[in-house]
């Protein structure tokens, strides 16, 4: 298996040689790394990582729990850890109140827990059209506490109220892959990760629909899955089969290919989510070697 991977590391090293006939915009430096708990427990393939101003939490999937770090200045200390009961975190968020949502693999449904940590149940929803076929690959929450999800059986992006009161609905686009992620701008525009595809999809004018923002990129990653989006609107994208960082322009344009496949601190191996904080740093969770990094963002 070990041999294996390193063959795909060579591959992918050779192929990022045609990656520079776009300019990189930003210099990617990797800052710290975290493995394990206070207590020394080590994280095993931790699937989502959300990240606040002076603190990041962990979905420490194949722990089944959630874990915080205080962070500041490329210093973390493990605060607590939330034990999750038969539960399979896949996708975190935190909304404005500290509260955290995560997505549970198992029932594919959205659990809470208050800042604290304490459970909260799975959320409800009230007034969802076709409820009963919801079916989440991921989901997002805006500055107002809003939650857009995912569903990719019923091929929509579906807004409700933090109370999961249902707001709004708007269809996938046609002949689109798989979508594996959404993301917002600073105005709350939503875009959409095709994986399949590498496409990236942003909301019309109109806000009912979606238009593709990027052409297919495949020559540039393999399988992307996590996005996110900086102040500047520029958009991150952990290439997960890849392992790798993509920069992608506000225009769509590939801007280049950060990070490589490896098991050395600042290196990737089968990354998932991602977030950045308002100081620029961006943290990963990077799966495949069961820990998170954080790196710092400049400008060249």
């Amino acid at each position: 298996m070990r041999k294996l991977c390193v063959s795909f590391s060579i591959l992918f090293l050779l192929l990022g040689a045609s990656f520079n006939a776009a300019a990189e915009t930003a210099k990617i430096k990797h800052l710290v790394s975290v493995y394990g708990d206070a207590d020394g427990k080590k994280l095993q393939s931790p699937e989502g990582v959300a990240c606040r101003e002076d603190y990041f939490l962990v979905a420490d999937t194949g722990n089944s729990r959630i874990i915080r770090y205080s962070y500041k200045n490329a210093t973390l200390t493990p605060e607590g850890q939330y034990p999750l009961e038969n539960a399979y975190p896949l996708v975190i968020h935190v909304n404005s109140k500290g509260e955290i949502y995560y997505l549970d693999g198992k029932e594919r449904r959205i659990a809470v827990l208050s800042a604290a940590g304490e459970p909260r149940g799975f959320m409800k929803f009230e007034g969802l059209p076709e409820a009963e076929a919801l079916v989440l690959r991921n989901f997002r929450i805006d500055s107002q506490d809003n939650i857009y999800l995912l569903d990719i059986f019923s091929q929509r992006v579906v807004s409700v109220t933090a109370a999961g009161k249902f707001i709004k609905s708007i269809p996938f686009p046609a002949n689109h892959g798989f979508f594996s992620d959404l993301a917002m701008d600073q105005r709350g525009k939503v875009f959409l990760l095709d994986s399949i595809n590498a496409m990236i999809y942003t909301q019309n004018e109109q806000g009912d629909g979606f238009s593709p923002l990027s052409k297919n990129m495949k020559e540039y990653m393999n399988f992307p899955t996590g996005m996110v989006i900086d102040r500047s609107g520029q958009l991150f994208l952990t290439d997960q089969f890849g392992s790798g960082l993509v920069l992608i322009g506000r225009d769509g344009s590939f801007q280049g290919r950060k990070i490589a496949m490896g098991w050395i601190d600042s290196l990737l191996f089968y990354p998932s989510q991602l977030c950045i904080n308002n100081s620029d740093e961006i943290f990963i969770a990077d799966r495949g070697n069961s820990r998170v990094q954080v790196f710092g963002l400049a400008e060249k």
